[in-house]
């Protein structure tokens, strides 16, 4: 049938779409996001906020705050993950998230002397398309080392 990460995002889609019929929905939706986002399965989680992170980019649909909220959690942890693979992506997804990445910039910073190289390059665009917020924590990394 379909592999784990395509189902994600065939639930997560499912869920926007009801969440377009009305506030009571929205609230239903925000339930099984977050309970998905909370799911046991590192890989699922990061697939559904990483799916989640990059509609939010293109304001395909509305999320609440505490959604975009757990989004970025999700994809901070998945920051620590062995796959540099994995690492570079949620990389990528949390800069879309902008102010909400900002909690989780130090993180970002180390990913910066990560062994990957693909995992440094996507730290700095992630660490450059957040912006002017980054420079001052940028700055006092390169102090401190």
């Amino acid at each position: 049938m379909f592999s784990q990460g395509k189902e994600l995002a065939i639930l997560a889609m499912a869920i926007f779409a009801m969440a377009a019929s009305g506030e009571e929905g929205r609230k239903n939706d925000e339930g099984s996001l977050l309970a998905q986002l909370s799911g046991e399965r590192n890989e699922d989680r990061m697939a559904l906020a990483m799916d989640l992170a990059g509609n939010y980019k293109l304001k395909e649909f509305e999320v609440s705050e505490k959604v975009l909220k757990r989004v970025a959690e999700v994809l901070a942890e998945g920051l620590k993950e062995t796959s540099a693979k994995a690492r570079a992506d949620c990389l990528f997804a949390i800069s879309d998230l902008k102010d909400l990445a900002l909690p989780y910039l130090d993180t970002m910073i180390l990913a910066l002397a990560d062994d990957d190289e693909t995992v440094v390059d996507r730290a700095w665009q992630a660490l450059a398309k957040i912006g002017p917020p980054a420079v001052p924590r940028l700055i006092k990394a390169l102090k401190d080392k």
